[in-house]
């Protein structure tokens, strides 16, 4: 999960150039993420004067060397984008695409492609500072989180059946606890694969032909370089709910519909008392 927002901004001329960290001299915004160096990355990604669609986008690919069990290149997402100046509110739906080969399928990654969808239409700052911070701390390691570490233990064996997982996730025969450093190499380059050539990188150049070939040979299928390179996210109208005098958007599909309805119940005050209040009804 990423969330940004940026509310105001106000920017000094003595101090250092857009783009870098403390360029923004106040603000009142902030970055939630399920992991707190990501978020800190985003944060970084404001003072530097960008706005709300670049720290998502940061965030998104420093979750995905930090906590890649929420984010990870290899996914997809929905995301709310809310643009002030111009009362524009729209969903961008990168969810991954089901190929499917005779009784068998693979999912065709978004991720990557979506983030560059998000910030050619709405970002600031240039797409490559926003991944540099990610690949760093790819390269250069990062001190594992509590909230990645109980990830970790978590899994099942069959995880650490496979040996790559293990080589990164559990170099020394067990998992990686809390405040072990996580190095990445390989995920580095291929962070500035993509920072250097922009999406193309990915699904289109000698990783998507890589991706391809290791998605196929697990799922025992050929799965065609064109399927990665024919991704496209979509652009969709938000599903709007009438909360008072307010509307609350939601992600367009299935999820956000039924959303909106479990949001017009509550607003209708259908929900008989002896079901609960709102909640114990929000966190059912």
């Amino acid at each position: 999960m990423v969330g940004a927002g940026l509310i105001c901004v106000a920017c000094g001329s003595d101090g250092p150039p857009e783009g870098q960290v403390g360029f923004v001299e106040d603000n009142f915004g902030g970055v939630v993420s399920d992991e707190p160096r990501s978020a800190l990355i985003g944060r970084d990604i404001l003072s530097a004067g960008g706005n709300a669609a670049d720290a998502a986008v940061a965030t998104y690919f420093a979750m995905s060397v930090s906590y890649p069990g929420a984010a990870t290149l290899g996914g997809g997402g929905m995301c709310v984008v809310y643009r002030g100046d111009q009362e524009i509110v729209e969903t961008i739906d990168f969810r991954p695409m089901l190929f499917v080969a005779g009784n068998r399928a693979v999912m065709i990654p978004g991720s990557v492609r979506g983030m560059f969808a998000l910030h050619a239409r709405y970002g600031r700052l240039k797409w490559e500072a926003l991944l540099l911070p990610a690949e760093r701390l790819a390269r250069f390691g990062n001190p594992v989180s509590r909230a990645f570490a109980r990830q970790v233990a978590g899994l099942p064996d069959v995880a650490f059946a496979d040996f790559d997982f293990r080589r990164i996730f559990a170099p020394r025969g067990k998992p990686l606890v809390e405040g072990e450093v996580l190095r990445q190499e390989e995920l580095s380059a291929t962070l500035a694969g993509i920072r250097l050539r922009g999406p193309g990188e990915f699904y289109s150049g000698d990783l998507a032909h890589l991706l391809a070939s290791e998605l196929g040979s697990m799922a025992g299928i050929t799965v065609p370089v064109d399927v990665f390179r024919g991704y496209r996210p979509k652009w969709l109208k938000t599903v709007i709910v009438d909360v008072g005098k307010n509307e609350l958007h939601l992600p367009a599909g299935q999820g956000g519909e039924w959303a909106a309805e479990i949001w017009q119940t509550l607003a209708d005050k259908r929900l008989p008392p002896a079901q609960g209040s709102l909640s114990s009804f929000d966190s059912a």
